[in-house]
């Protein structure tokens, strides 16, 4: 089916049904969110950890042409992606300075094309907002084109290098893969990307249900703006509260019953996994 002929409620439903049966698998064995923070800390990560398993093999799957790591950090992704395909373009993209010059020897080493620069909705350059914590120092794990949401919390601002990712990629870059993490402004990379978003088959996005960063677009927002690229949320998984990793998959690549049935094991094993960690966190018997 075209999305151009997607009924529009449908696809309401669809996302909305997706983020919903995502919240309740995890949650709903925790005994909602009273749950201890010890136990939801370990199902997020854990099952943060299985979607992303989940991509990389669909990733390997796929082999596609060019491997896109937005909001790199250390370039793990783009790391282990070059040591599986090392055919594949991998380019890797991080802002902060800091964080660029502490990783960087380690990513070229590793093949990967690991960039000091943040991806907009504009070449030139941009103001990039790393918060700075209560004890002074820079947040490592944290930085954005946008501003913090929180009145009063302060932040370093860098001037970097900034780049359409309609200006990095070109027919020649063939099929995408792209993981995306950039706290807040994934609507600045959309916003450049309008040609290279059809390009791409499969995405990992970190997004957040409510906005926590000033004018960022949330799960919602981003889900319906893919959905017109052909890219629909395939798996997801809480990182934390009301922020979600999704893998984005292009509708054309999957069976819908298959897709269904992938989705239903996944809300399982969720189910399962919540049990499982918060009976091993009970008091045992003596």
């Amino acid at each position: 089916m075209s999305l151009t002929n997607f009924p529009e409620l449908l696809l309401d439903h669809l996302i909305e049904e997706h983020r919903a049966q995502t919240h309740l698998a995890t949650f709903s064995m925790l005994g909602g969110d009273d749950a201890p923070h010890g136990i939801r800390k370990r199902i997020f990560r854990q099952t943060t950890r299985n979607v992303e398993i989940l991509f990389e093999r669909m990733v390997d799957l796929l082999a596609p042409d060019t491997i896109l790591e937005i909001g790199a950090h250390e370039a793990g992704f783009s790391r282990r992606c070059k040591a599986k395909h090392p055919e594949a373009q991998v380019i890797a993209f991080e802002a902060n300075p800091a964080i660029y010059g502490e990783y960087r020897a380690e990513a070229e080493a590793a093949g990967v094309t690991y960039r000091n620069e943040c991806i907009g909705d504009a070449d030139g350059t941009a103001t990039f907002n790393v918060p700075i914590r209560e004890d002074g120092h820079l947040g490592r794990g944290t930085g954005s084109l946008n501003a913090p949401k929180e009145s009063g919390r302060d932040a370093r601002q860098f001037e970097t290098p900034c780049h359409k990712l309609d200006s990095i990629v070109t027919p020649d870059s063939g099929r995408i893969a792209a993981w995306i993490d950039v706290e807040g402004a994934v609507g600045q990379v959309l916003d450049g990307g309008s040609e290279a978003f059809h390009q791409v088959d499969l995405a990992f996005i970190e997004l957040e249900e409510k906005e926590e960063w000033a004018g960022q677009l949330v799960y919602a927002d981003v889900a319906r703006i893919l959905a017109g690229f052909g890219l629909l949320p395939f798996l997801s998984a809480y990182q934390r509260r009301r922020q979600l990793n999704v893998f984005f998959l292009r509708q054309s690549l999957f069976d819908t019953r298959a897709a269904h049935r992938v989705r239903r094991r996944h809300a399982g094993m969720l189910r399962d996994l919540a049990g499982a960690i918060s009976a091993e966190s009970l008091p045992q018997d003596s």
